[in-house]
């Protein structure tokens, strides 16, 4: 089946923990008869497959987050204090789901004191110089600061079959501004699953609205005089170095040292060996509707 976007060659970034949320939320409890925890494995594990079926990708990368603290979490104690502890159930999952990626031959990064999202910027910028397309899927809005004309992003909704998919001309018309611009709109407006403050008073209708006039926080700084409103002149002269700091840690990482080794569709090529540890594999969780998808 052709790609959502008809690229010729695509590669496919996965941002692993927004999506395996996702799937452990949307999935009612499930266990293997042994009794341990399945359901986002399950559910990513179908993620999976249906990306593959529909986009058919040249290769898959797949980013994990790093249980360190990252450079947000140290210069920003606020970033993301208040969200809860990732529930028992899912942290042993996260070492299932590797393995079921190392089984099919899809590799997968974890890189200390770095988030996902960085991970995935990171792989695109390299990705990009090898002349490949890239659809990135995650549940993280974050990430739809790389779309470009090369680079699409599927952003997972409810459930784990409700996707939004966004090239540049259907993120401009839904958000007004450009891409790189999530950063200085988050500045200003805040964002609060990051808890990211932002300016007080200034929400995000009227950021996009500086920015359209402005176009970054830099050239809005450099400019406040031109900003006719006399109360948001003031908040934003008020707070010029909290608003610097905030885009400071909404921007992702694109310089991580990634090595990128691009095989094509690498889980076609899975020895006998593998084939039968696979099997396995899933027999041991009960998997069978994966194990008939994967070996019918």
């Amino acid at each position: 089946m052709k790609n959502l976007f008809d690229l010729d060659r695509t590669i496919c970034l996965i941002d692993a923990h927004s999506v395996i949320y996702r799937a452990y939320y949307a999935i009612p409890e499930l266990n293997s008869s042994t009794g341990v925890p399945t359901n986002a494995l399950y559910g990513f594990i179908n993620i999976l497959l249906k990306l593959i079926k529909e986009e058919d990708p040249y290769s898959i990368f797949v980013a994990f987050d790093s249980p360190e603290k990252t450079f947000r979490h140290e210069s920003f104690k606020e970033y993301k204090a208040s969200r809860p502890k990732m529930p028992e159930s899912l942290v042993s999952q996260i070492f299932l789901i590797k393995n079921f990626l190392k089984l099919m031959n899809i590799q997968f990064y974890e890189i200390p004191g770095y988030e996902s999202d960085d991970i995935v910027a990171s792989m695109m910028k390299q990705i990009l110089k090898k002349d490949f397309d890239i659809l990135i899927l995650t549940g993280d809005f974050d990430l739809l600061q790389l779309v470009s004309e090369r680079v699409k992003v599927l952003i997972m909704k409810k459930g784990i079959s409700d996707v939004e998919k966004y090239d540049l001309n259907k993120f401009i018309e839904k958000f007004e501004i450009k891409p790189y611009q999530i950063a200085d709109m988050k500045a200003l407006s805040g964002d609060s699953s990051d808890e990211i403050p932002g300016v007080k008073g200034i929400g995000k209708k009227t950021a996009i609205e500086i920015l359209k006039q402005f176009d970054t926080v830099e050239t809005l700084l450099q400019n406040i005089d031109r900003l006719k409103n006399k109360k948001y002149k003031e908040l934003i002269y008020e707070n010029k170095d909290k608003i610097l700091f905030y885009k400071s840690i909404t921007l992702l990482d694109t310089d991580i040292s990634i090595e990128i080794d691009i095989k094509e569709k690498p889980w076609e090529n899975l020895t006998e060996d593998q084939k039968v540890s696979l099997k396995k594999f899933l027999e041991s969780l009960d998997l069978k509707s994966i194990l008939k998808k994967l070996f019918n």
